[in-house]
């Protein structure tokens, strides 16, 4: 799975990554297209699915995916019935046609206990960019924590800021919080 560095929308990233004295460039329909072209005949000798996330473009021998996605949470959770509930989900038996395949309503989702669920609606996330496809989540992270030094980072507003608070939490490594607010 990949996506295209959206500089521009990510002020703190624009900034890292000026500090850091790093050329980047913004990503056009034709550079993508372009790009992806390549990886696909790469991708050849690989055999993997290629995936973007969070990309509004059609990308021939790509496919659209998200990062939490909606139908592996509901394949892998399907017993925890509140979740369930929250997402809308029902379960139905599986159906067989006169020959023994499984008649699988349009939607469904096929789970591992001889049932489908069906989503009423999927539950996007809508603090995520317009082509974001994830549902709906809980960040479990607290900005100006993350000790990796990544220059594309979107959490951290500055490094030095991000090791203090790091070496912070390091006198309380069991608090419920990063860092205490």
């Amino acid at each position: 799975m990949f996506s295209f560095a959206d500089i521009a929308s990510y002020r703190k990233v624009k900034h890292n990554l000026k500090e850091s004295n790093i050329n980047y460039i913004e990503w056009n329909e034709l550079d993508m297209a372009d790009f992806a072209k390549r990886l696909v005949e790469l991708n050849k000798k690989w055999g993997f699915t290629l995936a973007t996330c969070g990309e509004k473009i059609d990308l021939p021998g790509v496919v659209h995916n998200s990062c939490i996605d909606h139908d592996l949470i509901i394949r892998l959770a399907h017993r925890d019935k509140v979740l369930m509930d929250y997402l809308g989900v029902t379960k139905i038996p599986l159906q067989r046609d006169m020959f023994g395949n499984v008649d699988l309503p349009q939607g469904a989702i096929l789970l591992n206990d001889g049932t489908a669920a069906i989503q009423k609606m999927k539950m996007s996330d809508k603090g995520q960019r317009a082509a974001c496809g994830c549902m709906v989540s809980k960040d479990i992270g607290q900005y100006n924590t993350c000790p990796h030094q990544c220059e594309y980072c979107y959490a951290n507003a500055s490094k030095e800021l991000a090791t203090e608070n790091w070496h912070r939490h390091q006198l309380d490594p069991h608090s419920e919080l990063i860092v205490p607010i």
